[in-house]
């Protein structure tokens, strides 16, 4: 019979001996020693000492639990090798991190433990043992270390225990398939990342030579230092040097001479904050060209979707050129490779069309026409013959906008600034959108009377049902001082305002994130294992001579429907390319 076992690793860690800088890195410091493991298990199982004594022998072929797998599992591949005969090791390994998160709990074991259980885990010990060796430690301190590592074990083993019955394999699944992407790593050109670096050192030397009183040695990004400069010229500085804000884009028109420098200032922080990223970049760089990175499965809280971790946030690289620098691009298929690219389109609209039973609209999509252009027709805002994309593509951008917007109760205000529109337009369209969209709108008060009505059932909770199988939780829902309910954020539980157009957008993202795993499984089946995923988009390496037959098949997984979801046209397109691009 297989039995659990959660698995505990306690290493040394310091300001430059640190995850931060990837777990390889980590390892490989010269002051890095792992000293520690603790494991608790079935049949109140406990052991806590050196690894090199462990009793992996008598845990081998079970199943293993870590409360942050990726860590855990990483020093085991990394350093078994000093502590087990080959052959020696789990069954299967899972994450209780995981599984807290996909349950809507916070991700730590602190905060997922004080929700489930109502206890309060002191992390002092932890704290205390920054820069410390097992060496260094007194011999009290010690013991208090082995105590904290195995109280981790325990809460991890318990936290499995309680929730790991109502966790769906294909969600387990996807947990570790997330962390295998990130182990296997992004192949990289090497010498554009550091062409790229070089680059940007010149973009920010020529920017700080340009801040006039960058030569004081005084900070060049100083608000201070610019609104005296900008007084020195007898002239009034903007209220903020935020490059967003709209009084001080009109200040910089204004201001044309004083305006350039802001720029500079603008380039210098961009730029700066690039460098770091593309540095990053640089560390992790294995010397078989490969980036492993970090990747948070369930990371978005209540939607599920991926988010970036360990430092370096795939889900967040630049689009395009930046400061000479074209982020993206440094992924870039080994000799022989080459990329494919591929996203469902418009999947979000098509969901909350579906969602909201919108069977018009859904039937133009399945006959091929282009969404946005089938939501102009839809509307009455396109009725010509021919694609909308060629005949008024800025049309097309102004219904993107308004699907994407306003089909989650976005108000005129707003979406006259996300679209650019007048005022007295964006009131028209949204108007025209509540009116041409009634199951939409219908949809809106559904969600938002169920939220209001779970105040007053006795456990206060509202679960957002999915066809996916799985439901959002919203705690202790609340309609005292407007609607609100407990979620995670943070890291931790708090009370969020909640109100419709977020009901219907947790929804709608979270669906879509379903659809769009469901289908990643299916291309794992298919033996297509993705180098990258970002959003709704997957990211294969292939051999340059499989591509196009490839390309066939992941357009054919991509455009198929889940099982559970047969109804919902999808759309794909699969890019080919020696470098990633969006």
């Amino acid at each position: 019979m297989t039995k659990t076992y959660a698995i505990d690793f306690e290493s040394f860690y310091s300001k430059d001996c640190s995850i931060t800088n990837g777990l390889e890195n980590y390892v490989n410091h010269p002051d890095f020693d792992c000293y520690m493991v603790s494991i608790w298990g079935d049949e109140d199982f406990n052991w806590v000492g050196h690894p090199e004594d462990a009793p992996w022998e008598d845990i081998c072929g079970h199943t293993w639990i870590s409360h942050n797998r990726s860590f855990d599992e990483g020093l085991w591949n990394l350093l078994s090798h000093d502590w087990v005969k080959p052959g020696i090791g789990p069954a299967d390994w899972h994450c209780s991190a995981d599984c807290a998160a996909y349950h809507g709990f916070p991700r730590s074991l602190k905060e997922s433990c004080k929700e489930v259980f109502s206890v309060d885990i002191s992390k002092g010990t932890r704290d205390n043992m920054k820069g410390l060796n097992w060496e260094t430690m007194s011999e009290d301190f010690q013991k208090e270390v082995a105590q904290y590592a195995l109280d981790d074990s325990q809460y991890c083993y318990l936290l499995w225990k309680e929730l790991s019955p109502t966790w769906p394999e294909w969600e387990r699944e996807l947990s570790r398939e997330t962390t295998r992407m990130c182990w296997a790593g992004m192949p990289i050109n090497s010498q554009k990342l550091d062409d790229s670096i070089t680059h940007l050192h010149n973009v920010i030397a020529q920017a700080r030579d340009g801040i006039p009183w960058h030569d004081d040695d005084r900070a060049a990004l100083s608000p201070i230092e610019w609104a005296n400069w900008v007084r020195s010229k007898d002239k009034l500085p903007p209220d903020t040097m935020a490059k967003d804000d709209p009084d001080t884009i009109a200040w910089v028109e204004e201001n044309p001479e004083e305006g350039k420098v802001l720029e500079l200032t603008w380039t210098l922080r961009g730029a700066n904050a690039m460098i770091k990223k593309l540095q990053s970049m640089q560390r992790r760089v294995r010397k078989d060209g490969t980036l492993p990175f970090g990747m948070k499965y369930f990371g978005a809280n209540l939607t599920g979707r991926d988010s970036g971790d360990s430092g370096f946030n795939v889900q967040n690289m630049s689009k395009g050129q930046l400061y000479g620098v074209d982020m993206r691009s440094l992924i870039e298929a080994r000799p022989g490779n080459t990329l494919l690219i591929a996203d469902l389109s418009q999947i979000e609209a098509r969901v909350i069309a579906w969602l909201a039973g919108d069977r018009d609209l859904l039937k133009l999509a399945e006959e091929g026409v282009d969404w946005y252009e089938a939501v102009g027709r839809a509307m009455s805002l396109y009725s010509e013959e021919g694609p909308l994309k060629e005949k008024d593509p800025d049309l097309r951008d102004t219904l993107k906008a308004l699907s994407l917007g306003c089909q989650f109760a976005m108000g005129a205000e707003r979406f006259a600034s996300v679209a650019g529109l007048p005022l007295h337009e964006a009131k028209r369209l949204t108007q025209l959108y509540r009116h041409r969209n009634p199951k939409v709108v219908a949809l809106w008060g559904k969600l938002k009377r169920g939220f209001m009505e779970s105040s007053r059932e006795p456990d206060k909770e509202f679960r957002l049902a999915l066809p996916s199988g799985r439901s959002i939780p919203y705690r202790d829902v609340s309609t005292k001082n407007g609607t609100s309910a407990m979620m995670p954020r943070g890291g931790r539980m708090i009370r969020h305002k909640v109100w419709h157009g977020i009901l219907v957008e947790n929804a709608t993202q979270a669906l879509a994130r379903d659809v769009f795993m469901d289908r990643v499984l299916e291309l794992l089946k298919a033996d297509l294992k993705p180098i990258l995923r970002v959003h709704d988009e997957v990211v294969f390496e292939v051999e340059e001579s499989k591509a196009e037959e490839l390309a066939k098949v992941i357009h054919k997984i991509m455009t198929s429907p889940p099982e559970w979801i047969r109804s919902l046209p999808l759309g794909t397109e699969v890019i080919k390319s020696p470098h990633y691009t969006k």
